[in-house]
């Protein structure tokens, strides 16, 4: 079972020409990367700055490319400023470990910065000059469990990246909304038996590698993880050390004496009705920040927007949105200059 899907491209990309590439071999599945340039005039421009993006879906279902849960804001950030956006999939669990997840994300981040990037752009016709990446101007964003991930992302290359950008993360992961079950609406989506998950795993071949998933597939099995509380449990399924687990909650990592932030800060926004990804969540964390990395490089520009709406509540949303604007500005200042 692969697990590899073609994504049509959405007619919501339209002003970006995506490179379609392979990051990553786990046995004979090739793990998916985008790149997006914008079709702005590039020439002359040299090196184009980066927003490494990730996407979300409880890192059990999701793809790169899928339109509805991509936000327009970044796509306007990247067009305004010529920037290419970089934008992995990943193994996905219950087929993955959160651990393995890690490990893509992370050979994901060297693959970027290898030479395997350069022949990737060089070897497009369509641009009398090769395109190449401002790997000193890097941004990371995503959302959901993507914004867990380029928080993840930020902490462990802190000096690689200038802001990490996060919306609606899955940050506080040991919360009991992911780790206990109870009767949880979300999304308006009821109850789903724990049946789902059982029967899923039931069917696991061993050694199978799902990295795309498009909604509605494993639309179920997602939500019942969170309901049934068990999400925790198979993000955590194989750390067998503390060290193990501590790599896996932002919430202990930024406890580590040598924990930074990149130098421009982290800029998070959240939806006050969010029934997915409860905001209690960003607000923790941005407190934990604040208490225990007083000091510290970028902890001093930490920003927790919030708006009224569910959760994806920027889905839709373009740069000239009041709260995307301000909220941006010392973003793109940072990231930038």
């Amino acid at each position: 079972m692969s697990g590899q899907h073609s994504t049509e491209v959405s007619s919501k990309f339209s002003r970006f020409t995506i490179i379609k590439g392979s990051y990553k071999k786990v046995g004979c599945h090739e793990l998916r990367v985008d790149v997006m340039i914008p079709r702005t005039s590039l020439e002359g421009k040299g090196k184009r700055p980066v927003i490494a993006r990730f996407h979300g879906g409880y890192l059990v279902l999701g793809d790169s490319l899928f339109p509805d849960w991509f936000p327009n804001w970044i796509l306007d950030l990247a067009y305004k400023h010529a920037a290419i956006i970089v934008s992995p999939n990943y193994r996905l669990i219950p087929e993955a470990t959160g651990l393995e997840v890690l490990d893509d994300i992370e050979d994901f981040w060297q693959w970027l910065h290898s030479p395997a990037v350069t022949d990737l752009l060089s070897n497009q016709s369509q641009w009398s000059q090769p395109l190449e990446l401002d790997l000193e101007r890097i941004i990371t964003a995503g959302e959901s469990a993507g914004g867990l991930l380029s928080i993840q992302t930020a902490l462990s290359h802190a000096d690689q990246i200038r802001v990490c950008t996060a919306s609606y993360p899955v940050v506080d992961i040991e919360d009991p909304f992911f780790s206990t079950a109870f009767e949880k609406n979300i999304l308006g989506t009821p109850q789903v038996p724990e049946s789902v998950i059982t029967d899923h795993i039931a069917k696991l071949v061993p050694g199978s590698v799902v990295s795309s998933a498009v909604p509605p597939e494993r639309i179920q099995l997602m939500f019942g993880f969170v309901q049934q509380g068990r999400l925790l449990e198979f993000i955590q399924r194989g750390a067998i050390s503390e060290e193990d687990i501590k790599k896996l909650i932002p919430m202990r990592r930024i406890e580590d004496d040598d924990a930074k932030l990149p130098v421009g800060g982290l800029f998070i926004n959240h939806g006050i009705q969010d029934t997915a990804v409860p905001v209690a969540g960003s607000k923790k964390f941005i407190a934990k920040i604040q208490a225990v990395m007083k000091g510290k490089q970028g902890a001093d520009n930490v920003t927790l927007t919030l708006q009224d709406g569910e959760h994806g509540y920027d889905a839709q949303t373009t740069l000239d949105e009041g709260w995307v604007q301000d909220g941006l500005t010392s973003v793109v200042s940072a990231w930038l200059e």
